[in-house]
C-alpha cells in the first residue's frame, strides 16, 4: 500500500494510502477493485498494447467511477475536462501519424482519458497524479505504459535548477539563455506521446473565452495560484506547492515546443482546435423538489386529481434544502443557463427557491408535462396513508390507473433530450422533478436499452433521489448519455 517517491527529497518517502482521509481510503479501493475488474482483459493488460477496445473500456471505466464515487468535491470543469481532452488526443493522435509521428493513437487517447484517473479521490496537487500512478499498478498496467504520461514529479524536480526570479516566476521577464537550454533538455526527453498527451492535457479545457488556446492557456497558469492551497500537510504537496510557479513557466515553455513541433510535421492544430470549438459535455442538474408540508400523511399525487386544499407545498425546509442545492450548484461551478420543471406546485416553488438564490428569473424556466410525477389516483381516492405506501415499499405499481414504467421512461426520455439538445456545450440545465418518473430515467439511461428496468418493488433502492437532492447527468461531446452521480449529500436516504 505504499508508494516510493524517489528523488522528491521529501522527509517521508513514501506515499501510504493509511495517510490518506477515510474518503480518500474509500475512494482509492473503489478506483483499485473497479479498474482491476474492468481493465484484466484489456489488451493493454494482457498483451502491453492498448487497442481501440481499450480506449472504450477506459470510457466506461471513468464513467462508473464517477457514478460509484459520487465525487461532490469536484468542479464541473473536471467533467469537462475528461471530455474535451480524450477528443483533442484522439484527433490529434491520429494526425500525427499521419504525418509520419510513430506514436500508437489509441494509446495516447487511453492515456489522456485516465490520466486524471486520482482526481476522483482526492483534489491535493500532485498527490492525484501519484494515486493515478498507484492505481495503474494496481490494475497491471505495465510501467512501459506509464511512459506515455508526462511525469508532473520529474517536471517539478527539474525547477530546482532553474533558479527563476520573481520576474520570471510571474511571466513578465523570458528565461535565459541557460535557462531555456536547460528547459530544452526536459522537453528533449519526453517521448512523442509524452508530448501530444501533455498538450492535450493542457490545452484540453475551456475558459470563459471557449476552448483554450496559447494565451488563454498562459492566462490560466499565471492564476493557478488563486486556485491552489499555499500550505499543506502533506510533504508531497509541500514539495509541490515550492516549485508550482516554477513549474507553470516549464509547462508553457513545453506546450509552445510542442506546438512548433507537431505544427513543423503538419498537424494542423488550428484546423483541430476551431473543430472543437463548440464541442464538450453538456450537464443536466435533475432536482428533486424539497420536503412537503403533509401534516395529514396523504399519500398525494398530481395537483390535477386532487381537491384544492389537499395540493402539497413545500415546507421551510424544502425551501432551505433548494437553497442548499443552489449553492453547491455555484460551488461546483456548474454554468446555469437553462431552468426547467413540472406543471405540479411543488415543483414551481422550488424553481422559486433555486432561481432566485442563483441569481436567475424563475418566470423564464420552462414548465414541461412530461416531467410530472407519475399519474397515480388510486391511492389518493381510496384515502391511503403515507403510512400503509411505506408498509408497500413506496409500489403503487400493481394498483389501478397506476401509469406504468414503461410510459413513464417513454415520457421522462422525451423531455430529459428535448432539454440536452438545447444546450450548448459546456452549458447546464436545471430541472425541478419528481421521485419515481426520475428513478425510472435514471435506470433507463444508466443500464441503456440491453438491460431491463428493475422491478417496481425495487426501485427504491437503485438509483432513487431522496426529496431535495440533485442528481448531475453528464452527457458526452456528442449529446449522449455519459454517466451520472448524486451532487448532494443526502443521495440515499430515501423518504416518501
Amino acid at each position: 500500500m505504499s508508494e516510493i517517491l524517489g528523488g522528491l527529497g521529501i522527509n517521508k518517502p513514501q506515499w501510504r494510502l493509511l495517510d490518506a482521509t477515510p474518503e480518500t481510503q474509500e475512494n482509492i479501493r473503489l478506483l483499485e477493485n473497479l479498474g482491476k475488474k474492468m481493465f484484466a482483459e484489456t489488451s493493454l493488460v494482457r498483451e502491453g498494447v492498448v487497442a481501440e477496445n481499450d480506449v472504450q473500456t477506459a470510457k466506461k471505466f471513468l464513467a462508473e467511477a464517477i457514478h460509484q464515487i459520487n465525487p461532490k468535491f469536484a468542479w464541473a470543469s473536471l467533467f469537462e475536462h475528461y471530455i474535451i481532452s480524450t477528443e483533442m488526443a484522439k484527433r490529434v493522435g491520429h494526425s500525427a501519424v499521419e504525418h509520419g509521428i510513430a506514436v500508437n493513437p489509441a494509446e495516447i487517447q487511453f492515456a489522456t482519458m485516465l490520466h486524471d484517473a486520482g482526481r476522483l479521490a482526492t483534489q491535493d496537487y500532485l498527490r492525484n497524479d501519484l494515486i493515478t500512478d498507484h492505481l495503474f499498478r494496481k490494475w497491471g498496467i505495465s510501467a512501459g505504459h506509464g511512459e506515455v504520461y508526462p511525469s508532473l514529479t520529474k517536471l517539478l524536480r527539474a525547477t530546482d535548477d532553474l533558479k527563476l526570479n520573481e520576474q520570471q516566476l510571474h511571466f513578465q521577464k523570458p528565461m535565459t539563455t541557460e535557462q531555456k537550454a536547460m528547459a530544452q533538455t526536459l522537453y528533449n526527453s519526453l517521448s512523442p506521446a509524452q508530448r501530444i498527451v501533455n498538450y492535450c492535457d493542457n490545452l484540453g479545457k475551456r475558459g470563459q473565452n471557449g476552448l483554450f488556446d496559447m494565451q488563454s492557456f498562459l492566462d490560466y497558469l499565471k492564476s493557478q495560484e488563486d486556485r491552489h492551497p499555499q500550505s499543506s500537510g502533506w510533504p508531497s504537496v509541500s514539495f509541490a506547492i515550492k516549485r508550482r510557479q516554477a513549474s507553470a513557466v516549464l509547462q508553457a515553455y513545453a506546450i509552445e515546443e510542442t506546438t512548433q513541433w507537431l505544427q513543423e510535421k503538419g498537424v494542423d492544430l488550428d484546423a483541430i482546435h476551431a473543430e472543437l470549438k463548440d464541442y464538450g459535455p453538456r450537464f443536466v442538474l435533475l432536482v428533486r423538489h424539497g420536503e412537503v408540508e403533509n401534516t395529514r400523511g396523504i399519500v398525494y399525487n398530481l395537483d390535477e386529481l386532487m381537491k384544492d386544499e389537499d395540493r402539497i407545498h413545500i415546507s421551510e425546509k424544502g425551501r432551505e434544502q433548494m437553497r442548499s442545492v443552489a449553492r453547491i450548484v455555484q460551488e461546483r461551478r456548474f454554468p446555469v443557463s437553462k431552468l426547467f420543471l413540472s406543471t405540479q406546485k411543488r415543483a414551481e416553488e422550488s424553481m422559486g427557491e433555486i432561481a432566485t438564490a442563483l441569481g436567475m428569473d424563475a418566470s423564464t424556466a420552462e414548465k414541461i408535462p412530461e416531467l410530472n410525477d407519475l399519474r397515480a389516483p388510486y391511492p389518493y381516492k381510496s384515502g391511503m396513508t403515507m403510512k400503509e405506501l411505506k408498509s408497500r415499499g413506496g409500489n403503487v405499481y400493481d394498483l389501478p390507473e397506476t401509469e406504468q414504467p414503461n410510459k413513464i421512461v417513454e415520457r421522462t426520455q422525451l423531455a430529459f433530450h428535448n432539454i440536452a439538445q438545447r444546450l450548448n456545450a459546456g452549458e447546464t440545465a436545471v430541472a425541478v422533478v419528481h421521485g419515481d418518473p426520475t428513478a425510472w430515467l435514471l435506470n433507463s439511461l444508466y443500464r441503456g436499452p440491453d438491460r431491463p428496468l428493475p422491478a417496481p418493488k425495487d426501485l427504491r433502492t437503485e438509483n432513487y433521489p431522496p426529496k431535495g437532492s440533485c442528481t448531475a447527468v453528464i452527457l458526452d461531446g456528442e449529446g449522449k448519455y455519459f454517466t451520472h452521480y448524486f451532487l448532494t449529500d443526502s443521495a440515499g436516504k430515501n423518504t416518501y
